[in-house]
């Protein structure tokens, strides 16, 4: 269990250990009747924190003092004091550019930020946060802020929460306002909605009455539909059909981000669902979503836009609510009148969805095995109408308050049928985490890629055609196509198993630690039969219990760590010391970054394969390799090198510098910022600017004197003819195709000035952003990690603290566990 760590520890936190510590803060101050009573003040809390520290972002409160009491001050009075006035009236100024800017203002005195200085312990007060909240509903409320009654909505519903707490209350929430302001914790801006998310996700998993849909079955759905989307695809329509936490239209939001315009049709009936859902968008800051609430329940009535039946490019469906069907009421219904009347709501909803499926449209469902199986008629028309593309069987016990059998099924509602229908069994997809089954990322990725190659894999993948789905009478049973899974057989009834035999589940519960070291499960273990086995022998058992130690267990890991070290230095070394040399020419981006990655981690595949399909220590990895990604994607869209050199260099400075001096000025609040400073920056960054430039024309025009000097040759012909552009791949495949060896040397000179002038442009640019982070809020305290952070350092840092806590993570664990389990073992079958 995480724990916030000594304000001296300079290790960083990563994203989940950060959400572990609030919900372990907050599961161990309360209670679950607490949690379900008050989380409403807990999501209040952290969002209020969020609109904090976004705040202070853009403007720096310590800078001016004497404005943190203006709050205080009627601004319409008259004051003798000229000084007085004159602040006022800039914090009107300020107030106003920030309504303008962030659609919201919080005066000082009320940002809890303010309430906690020098990691001093801040003393909660219930009276004092409500104030906090109705302060900021009122102001919220003047404004023109088209999401104004949301953010109403979330604190009055907190105030209400407020009123009915106790002393005893006020503590324990005391207590998780100190660990989310806790600045060793330092949840970043971008990370309050994850945190949010996260909590969200949290908050429906105690709801037992309801189907809670984990997170990791949002992010396959969202893996499921990004998959087959067209990448042209600039705009669709997501229909979102009862989903008891929404929190999954953000999940897909954040994965598309500015990819295309999104229309997000929210169905439920429960306002406090959608607000929520529409906060946890508004923290992610997506422009390209927009989201529609529908009230009312899905099989009402036909739903209509414009007097037009309402149909979408995508629908989502898990509506799992048990409705009676009344025949009356549904028989001449259109959205059934193809089907049989569903013989349960849960199938109505899936027929009800699809109805709103536009032609080649596609939609992903939840359904339960007993569902599924009871609709054997509506399944054989599905099948013959070739809607059913895939169907996926989760991990029995996969939802936490359900231990039923669900399956996901992908329809596409095509005019040009299905001729067969992919199976993929992903039952034994899981990781066994606090003795609960989930699945983690390794698990999601393994499914989509079993999914995307649509190809026979064993014992996870078959592809039915329809002529064998009729001759098993349109059976949808797994049983009837991986047959080789079904087969196991179990113990004769008269078996009676001695003191000392070990079922052979128990063995396979123990195959993760096994698989460590070559040899160990023949060292301990004996077979009896097919379906038991026992210890070799007792003394044995106890002397390797004695000598597991880190090393030995982790020993084929490390190759393969050290490997990404070695890599990461790389990375590292050629962004610090630049080696200038024809591989510049190349493009560094994310996917090379990734298929570097994947190359280290398959060089060996069939041993690691093995492992990595099974073990929560891959899942851990790929935690941390997942963080580093996200950041690997904000590092290359910083230092996005998609054009040719020229055009990189020369946009990079013109468009920050596209203003004159005067208008470039004007920007900054002159009243905030020194104006003698500014210019004095400003001039600088023009000259170096400047010299760039003059450097580049000269480098260019060497280069067309390099075309004209070398007669076109065969291979090159095309090249020098419609390709005389700074293009990096045309450069290197020609660099490559010289013959001569002064040739060569020449252009390679010529690529050299190109590479250093880019990376001057880098560090001027980022130069750039530093200083106007600096003049802008005076203070690093409050500067967004990625505006300060130095990327150099970043890559070897967060790269090799990731090896490193990963290696930690393995090591410990699976030493501590597997020692633990077998000396259980042992006790529970030895055969003393």
């Amino acid at each position: 269990m995480p724990k916030i760590r000594r304000q001296n520890d300079s290790k960083k936190y990563t994203i989940k250990e950060k959400q572990d510590i609030l919900w372990n803060a907050i599961v161990e101050n309360l209670n679950k009747r607490e949690i379900l009573l008050y989380k409403q003040i807990i999501l209040s809390i952290v969002f209020f924190h969020f609109l904090s520290k976004k705040l202070l972002l853009n403007y720096f409160w310590e800078a001016k003092p004497e404005l943190n009491q203006l709050p205080e001050i009627k601004i319409n009075e008259k004051y003798e004091n000229e000084a007085i006035f004159q602040n006022i009236e800039k914090y009107q100024s300020m107030k106003d550019k920030l309504f303008e800017k962030l659609g919201f203002f919080i005066p000082y005195n009320n940002l809890i930020n303010s309430k906690i200085k020098n990691n001093e312990t801040f003393i909660y007060d219930s009276k004092w946060l409500k104030k906090v909240f109705q302060d900021f509903t009122e102001i919220i409320n003047t404004s023109e802020n088209p999401s104004k009654e949301t953010y109403k909505y979330v604190f009055d519903s907190a105030i209400f929460w407020l009123n009915t707490t106790n002393t005893s209350m006020d503590k324990k929430i005391n207590i998780l306002i100190n660990i989310i302001n806790n600045p060793n914790l330092n949840i970043t801006l971008n990370e309050y909605q994850d945190v949010f998310e996260n909590l969200l996700y949290k908050f429906s998993s105690l709801n037992k009455q309801q189907l809670y849909i984990p997170k990791s079955i949002d992010d396959l759905m969202s893996g499921l539909l990004l998959d087959s989307l067209d990448k042209k695809t600039t705009k669709i329509s997501i229909y979102n059909q009862n989903f008891n936490n929404l929190a999954w239209l953000v999940s897909f939001d954040k994965k598309t981000e500015d990819s295309f315009k999104k229309d997000l049709y929210i169905q439920t009936t429960n306002a406090k669902i959608f607000e929520l859902t529409k906060i946890n968008a508004l923290m992610l800051e997506n422009q390209n979503s927009n989201y529609q609430w529908l009230k009312r329940e899905p099989l009402q009535q036909l739903f209509q836009i414009n007097n037009k039946i309402f149909s979408v490019d995508v629908v989502m469906n898990c509506a799992n609510s048990n409705i009676k069907l009344s025949k009356n009421e549904f028989s001449n219904d259109i959205r059934f009148n193809q089907y049989d009347l569903p013989k349960t709501s849960e199938y109505a909803y899936l027929l009800n969805a699809l109805f709103y499926l536009k032609e080649n449209g596609v939609m992903f469902s939840l359904i339960s095995q007993k569902t599924l199986f009871a609709e054997k008629t509506n399944n054989e028309k599905l099948i013959q109408q070739g809607f059913i593309d895939k169907i996926i069987q989760l991990p029995e016990g996969i939802f936490n308050n359900k231990n039923e059998n669900y399956f996901l099924l992908q329809i596409k509602k095509t005019s040009s049928k299905n001729k067969k229908i992919q199976f993929i069994d992903a039952s034994k997809l899981f990781t066994i985490k606090d003795e609960k089954k989930v699945l983690e990322i390794g698990n999601i990725k393994r499914i989509l890629d079993i999914a995307k190659s649509e190809t026979f894999i064993e014992n996870y993948s078959k592809i039915v055609s329809l002529n064998e789905i009729i001759s098993n009478n349109y059976s949808l049973n797994f049983s009837d196509y991986f047959k080789d899974n079904a087969n196991v057989t179990k113990p004769p009834k008269d078996l009676v198993p001695a003191r000392n035999w070990i079922p052979i589940e128990k063995i396979n519960e123990l195959e993760y630690y096994l698989c460590f070291r070559d040899g160990i499960k023949e060292q301990l273990f004996k077979p009896v039969n097919d379906w038991y086995f026992k210890f070799k022998n007792i003394e044995t058992a106890r002397e390797i219990i004695d000598e597991l130690t880190y090393g030995n267990m982790v020993y084929s890991l490390s190759k393969m760590f050290d490997s990404f070290e070695n890599y990461f230095r790389e990375l590292y070394d050629f962004f610090d010391k630049p080696k200038i040399h024809s591989n510049l020419t190349k493009f560094v981006g994310i996917n090379d970054y990734e298929e570097r990655i994947w190359k280290i981690i398959l060089k060996n595949e069939d041993k690691f394969t093995f492992y990595f399909d099974k073990y929560h220590f891959y899942q851990e990895f790929l935690n941390y390799s997942a963080d580093f990604r996200n950041k690997i994607e904000k590092l290359d869209n910083l230092l996005r090198v998609k054009k040719d050199l020229k055009t990189v260099v020369l946009d990079t400075l013109i468009k920050i510098y596209n203003s004159s001096k005067s208008n470039w000025i004007d920007k900054w609040d002159s009243e905030i910022i020194d104006k003698e400073e500014l210019e004095e920056y400003y001039d600088r960054l023009v000259s170096e600017e400047s010299q760039i430039i003059s450097k580049l024309l000269d480098v260019d025009i060497e280069l067309d004197k390099y075309y004209k000097s070398i007669e076109p040759e065969n291979q090159t012909e095309k090249f020098f003819n419609k390709n005389k552009k700074w293009n990096k791949t045309k450069i290197h495949e020609f660099y490559l195709a010289s013959k001569y060896k002064k040739e060569k040397t020449e252009f390679e000179k010529l690529i050299i000035q190109v590479a250093k002038l880019l990376i001057k442009s880098r560090e001027l640019y980022n130069d750039y952003k530093f200083i106007r982070m600096n003049l802008e809020l005076r203070t690093y305290d409050n500067i967004n990690f990625w505006e300060n952070v130095d990327f150099k350092e970043f890559i070897v840092e967060s790269l090799i603290t990731m090896i490193h806590d990963v290696m930690n993570h393995i090591e410990f664990y699976v030493t501590l566990e597997f020692k633990t389990k077998l000396e259980k073992l042992l006790q529970e079958y030895n055969d003393n």
